[in-house]
């Protein structure tokens, strides 16, 4: 009986991970008050599609691919320019393969004033630790 329930299990586990096409599910980079990254990590060779709505438009964006041959996973980027300021998008990724969705998730803009501010925020910061990077030889 305990054979059959481990044999039972190690099925189940092999099934889940020949399924698991996606590693990260989408996640935002770069947010500004004009554009977004969203990124993905999946199996090399699976392909995606982002679409993405506001206020009854929608378009469709392909991902930059990054293959990572040695461990057999991509980063998977999808960037979204020419947004407005302090607006609310809805977006989808899909896995055109298999036709599973990822989403939908909201994406908020920044404000033209919170962009200034973290601009600021991150020159103040580059300011302070160039120096380290003088004296310690760091890229």
């Amino acid at each position: 009986m305990k054979l059959k329930t481990q044999m039972a299990l190690v099925t189940v586990m092999a099934s889940a991970f020949a399924n698991a096409h996606v590693h990260v599910k989408p996640y935002l980079q770069q947010l500004t008050d004009s554009s977004v990254h969203v990124l993905m990590e999946g199996d090399i060779g699976e392909t995606y599609s982002l679409t993405l709505n506001e206020g009854g438009t929608q378009s469709v964006i392909s991902p930059v691919v990054e293959s990572r041959s040695e461990s057999g996973v991509s980063l998977y980027r999808f960037p979204i320019t020419n947004l407005s300021a302090s607006t609310e998008y809805i977006y989808s990724v899909k896995d055109t393969g298999s036709g599973e969705v990822f989403g939908p998730y909201t994406i908020k803009t920044l404000s033209d004033s919170d962009t200034a501010r973290w601009r600021a925020m991150q020159q103040a910061i580059f300011r302070r630790t160039e120096p380290l990077k003088l004296l310690f030889g760091a890229e």
